[in-house]
């Protein structure tokens, strides 16, 4: 991580500075990309092929150029930017009316034509994989984003080493440019972004020759990193979305000069609509436009009194009725841990905790400790879950008000926060095993 932080201090030699006077109410940043992951966690997606009655197949683009001489032949795509994707196969007839308005209701996204457009935008990044005549793994990547794969070099994934932990193979040499379109409200544009491929965990650790199915990952290794300077002290803010074009999913670093390549690591990554402290002044975290070239942070005087939704700050107070007519008011349940568990019956992650959660709530139920469900659904779906799992605690809907996923900037489930006694967040997206032993160490002191 040292090697890190020295790399990107020097990269910020050459990135446009800005100077600011004394905190001023809106901060913009000019940031440019960078290679890798630097201060931002690796992260990877699984790659692999849809199945036939996946309700996304007849939108997967048509490449050409797919050889036949491959063993166990897989062909997949990822996407750089899945809401244009999303947006673009709706108005092309490739994903039928209940999905899209399902993917609305489940992501809390209301697309506008002003920030999305019905034309074909290239957002694809098509692979192949197979095993030729020697067994050895072999990969493309259509690079240059032409949906033709005869045109594109094989490449094979580095050799596992024995003892060598999966999430330690990652070097910042391995990432490999790719193009790509994104458009960003007006026009489509051009752009290149890095990205990363590697085996999946079950196939890395696998001990057969050529383990099947054949499953990969993938990774956008990528980040923009900006500096400014305020009353003459330098910072560096470096944001990373969970794909190549920024639409909603994305964090944020920020350090000053005098922070250590061990302040940074520790750092907690700051979501859109976070806070972040610049001495003792609270910026929130607005925005980054469509290719990351450029940063908001506008400043909040409001946030000691109202809260946030990150570790270290009050919780953000809400007053709603749950499902079945209680008036629950978070600030009215200070003394005891809240546990927030925003859901919904058609994620299968949130399902599959549920069992746990229900042992967790018997086993302190007599403490005080609380679990809230906050649910994306809709009330009859929600009403036969609970009932039919005998899901005991209160649950309140977000169908059509999502006031209280908003506020927490919830944009995947499940989505969980731990509050403490005195109202603070303490701890977020701890699933069930990690609460329960949380729980543990809380109930023990």
């Amino acid at each position: 991580m040292q090697k890190i932080v020295v790399l990107i201090i020097l990269i910020t030699s050459t990135i446009t500075k800005i100077n600011l006077a004394q905190y001023p109410d809106t901060i913009i940043i000019k940031a440019e990309r960078v290679k890798g992951y630097g201060p931002f966690q690796t992260s990877y997606s699984y790659l692999q092929p849809l199945s036939s009655d996946n309700p996304w197949i007849n939108a997967v683009t048509k490449y050409y150029g797919i050889p036949e001489n491959l063993e166990n032949l897989v062909f997949c795509t990822e996407q750089t930017d899945f809401l244009q994707y999303t947006y673009q196969n709706f108005y092309a007839n490739t994903i039928d009316e209940e999905l899209f308005n399902s993917c609305k209701l489940n992501w809390n996204w209301n697309p506008s034509p002003l920030d999305y457009t019905k034309e074909l935008v290239k957002v694809d990044i098509g692979a192949i994989a197979g095993y030729d005549t020697t067994g050895e793994l072999r990969i493309k990547i259509d690079k240059n984003n032409n949906y033709d794969f005869s045109d594109d070099e094989y490449f094979s994934l580095p050799q596992k080493i024995p003892g060598q932990n999966f999430w330690g193979r990652y070097s910042d040499l391995r990432p490999f440019e790719v193009n790509y379109e994104y458009y960003d409200g007006k026009s489509i544009k051009n752009a290149n972004t890095w990205i990363y491929v590697d085996y999946s965990e079950p196939m890395y650790y696998s001990k057969s020759e050529k383990p099947y199915p054949i499953a990969l990952v993938i990774g956008f290794a990528e980040y923009h990193l900006g500096e400014f300077s305020i009353n003459g002290k330098k910072y560096w803010a470096a944001v990373k979305s969970d794909r190549a074009t920024f639409r909603d999913n994305y964090k944020i670093k920020l350090w000053s000069e005098n922070d250590t390549p061990n302040n940074l690591t520790s750092q907690a990554e700051v979501s859109r609509n976070g806070f972040i402290k610049i001495e003792d002044i609270y910026y929130r975290f607005d925005s980054v436009n469509t290719n990351g070239s450029e940063i908001t942070l506008i400043k909040d005087r409001s946030v000691l009194e109202m809260g946030g939704n990150q570790v270290g700050l009050n919780a953000i107070n809400f007053v709603s009725k749950s499902i079945s007519g209680n008036v629950i008011e978070l600030d009215k349940l200070r003394g005891n841990y809240v546990y927030l568990d925003f859901w919904g019956t058609w994620c299968s992650p949130c399902r599959e905790e549920i069992p746990k959660l229900k042992s967790l709530f018997e086993e302190y139920k007599n403490t005080n400790f609380v679990i809230i469900g906050i649910a994306n659904d809709d009330i009859e779906s929600l009403r036969k879950f609970i009932e039919e799992n005998e899901v005991q605690w209160q649950q309140i809907i977000q169908s059509e008000d999502k006031s209280i996923i908003s506020d927490y900037s919830v944009t995947g489930y499940p989505t969980t926060f731990l509050i403490d006694p005195d109202g603070k967040i303490i701890d977020k997206n701890l699933r069930a095993n990690d609460l329960s032993k949380k729980l543990s160490q809380l109930f023990s002191q």
